[in-house]
């Protein structure tokens, strides 16, 4: 014999004919919880958005001592949770085994207990302003509805925010529109645009900073992104969410469900909620996504697009961390497995049975979940590193800073006639390019653009021989005169002073025009006494060419172009 698993048992009892998203019906309610008998009344009525329109509902809970609701009813339900009187109750209808909503939130919260710096309020708040839940039986009237989790309300003791407070709010996108991508100025807070989640409406200053918010992610230019982050949002908290957004492939929060949270009506920060579309499933349960989605085009929210791309570096380092901490395979694997187990094998059939309409009930359990878990991993893995690392798993690194020229050339030092160009050849691999045009010149003085110095004992300490690489496209607009005018791609050797003790160059060919040259270097040896490196591009004297992908790898033969 097999022994049911034991779930606590929320009984509901009382009229509910009329009960809607927006009319709620007070019923008695007993709750079994793990030994302890809770009792009173709550005023209940549907929950969700289009959930609202499935045959099994979920229903949001305010406990009450009394029939008349004039005494809340607060009670503790575990160690780690608030005491509040405000829950809700979740049929997850399209997702027959419970788990997506709650562990996903469970993931979301380790991520944040990890970054660097956290707002005092949200290091205050319960798991980290994320949802908490476990699985329950309810039943209406003594009719079974089967499973459900006992979850936390999205209120203002979710988000710990100050009831005396003016300046704390938390703004929801509650509909697919141009305002709620940030690709306008200003929105509605009614429901068209944002639904304002606290307070119960938006204070004129609680709108004006929002408002601001949008329209600098709007209007901004990537150097304005840089410069002024800090001033408007919590840069950290946008990385995790659209990590996050992309490893458990929820195509439903990058725009609609995206939640902003607010302490002080200047800084937003980003909260993830509505997390039952993930891990392939789709938003309505009856189909499962294509693994190999690339979602880091964020659905087109230009907040989540400007910071990511503002930041590369910051992404790639948070993304390596987090796969070797909260987003390892075996871990996401075990919470599913665990809370799978919290529910029980008969419970499930039993719920399968009362709802046999559950659309994913064919589709997914945990055997998929595994699966997709462990794929999806593997293919964020390839896309973080081609659009923020430029290559590939496993790539040998280059230490050339910004060797794609993506916004400027503030990490090399120029001299001479350079500047950034978005070359139409080297887009197609993430980058610009570094050109040279000067006619003026007469003599060879040898104008170049240098990379900072790389410190040898940091990233090769024991490496005799390194290779280098770079692109040359010289334009034939220009007559070249043989002997004073040349291009060349090099690796400079510096002492500790930064006094050059060497180099190694590699020549274009200046009969080569209107085509790309690919210059490099293998085996060179370090010349004894350098403790600094640096990749420059040089030219003779007159002449238009243009230089991309430049890459110093510390190892004898060249790795496939990454850019840094």
């Amino acid at each position: 014999m097999i022994n049911e698993i034991k779930i606590p048992q929320m009984t509901l009892t009382g009229d509910t004919s009329g009960m809607s998203h927006d009319v709620s019906k007070v019923l008695a309610f007993t709750f079994e919880l793990n030994g302890r008998t809770i009792e009173g009344y709550a005023k209940t009525k549907w929950q969700g958005d289009s959930s609202t329109g499935l045959i099994k509902k979920n229903y949001k809970f305010k406990a009450y001592t009394d029939v008349d609701c004039k005494q809340k009813l607060s009670f503790k339900v575990r160690p780690d949770w608030t005491t509040n009187n405000t829950f809700n109750l979740k049929a997850n209808f399209i997702d027959v085994t419970h788990a997506r909503n709650i562990i996903n939130a469970k993931l979301f919260s380790e991520m944040a207990a990890t970054r660097p710096n956290v707002n005092a309020e949200l290091v205050s708040a319960t798991n980290f302003s994320e949802i908490q839940g476990f699985p329950i039986k309810l039943k209406i009237n003594d009719n079974d509805a089967g499973v459900y989790t006992f979850n936390t309300g999205k209120d203002d003791v979710l988000f710990n925010m100050n009831k005396g407070s003016n300046l704390q709010g938390a703004v929801e996108a509650a509909q697919w529109v141009d305002e709620t991508r940030f690709l306008k100025d200003e929105a509605k807070f009614d429901g068209s645009d944002f639904t304002v989640e606290y307070p119960d409406e938006i204070t004129p200053t609680l709108k004006n900073s929002f408002e601001s918010l949008m329209k600098w992610a709007h209007q901004s230019n990537i150097y304005d992104i840089q410069n002024q982050q800090k001033n408007y949002i919590d840069v950290d908290s946008v990385i995790d969410f659209g990590l996050f957004s992309n490893v458990i492939q929820d195509t439903d929060m990058n725009v609609k469900n995206a939640m902003y949270v607010t302490y002080d009506a200047k800084k937003w920060m980003m909260v993830p909620y509505d997390l039952d579309t993930s891990w392939q499933l789709q938003w309505d349960g009856k189909s499962l996504q294509n693994i190999n989605q690339n979602l880091f085009d964020f659905q087109s929210n230009r907040l989540l697009q400007m910071i990511f791309a503002a930041n590369p570096e910051k992404v790639l380092e948070r993304y390596h961390f987090l796969r070797q901490t909260t987003l390892r395979e075996d871990h996401i694997i075990e919470l599913f497995r665990n809370f799978m187990f919290s529910v029980g094998e008969e419970n499930y059939e039993t719920d399968l049975k009362l709802w046999p309409s559950i659309p994913s009930a064919a589709l997914t359990d945990f055997t998929q979940l595994q699966s997709a878990i462990y794929h999806r991993l593997k293919v964020v893995d390839q896309q973080v590193e081609e659009k923020f690392a430029g290559g590939e798993v496993g790539a040998i690194p280059n230490y050339v800073k910004n060797s794609d020229f993506m916004y400027d050339t503030s990490d090399w030092d120029v001299f001479g006639s350079f500047h950034r160009t978005l070359w139409p050849s080297s887009i197609g691999h993430g980058s610009a390019g570094a050109s040279y045009d000067d006619q003026s010149l007469t003599e060879v003085t040898w104008p170049s653009i240098q990379s900072k110095p790389i410190w040898l004992t940091t990233a090769a300490p024991n490496n005799p021989e390194i290779s280098f690489a770079g692109n040359i496209y010289i334009y034939s607009g220009e007559k070249l005169v043989p002997g004073r005018d040349s291009f060349n791609v090099s690796v400079r050797f510096l002492d500790t002073n930064l006094k050059e003790i060497g180099y190694s160059a590699v020549w274009a060919d200046i009969n080569v025009l209107d085509q790309l040259q690919r210059l490099k270097a293998e085996h060179v040896s370090i010349p004894e006494g350098t403790a600094y490196v640096r990749f420059a591009y040089f030219a003779g004297c007159d002449g238009h060419a243009i230089m991309t992908q430049p890459q110093i790898n510390f190892s004898p033969t060249l790795g496939k172009y990454t850019s840094n």
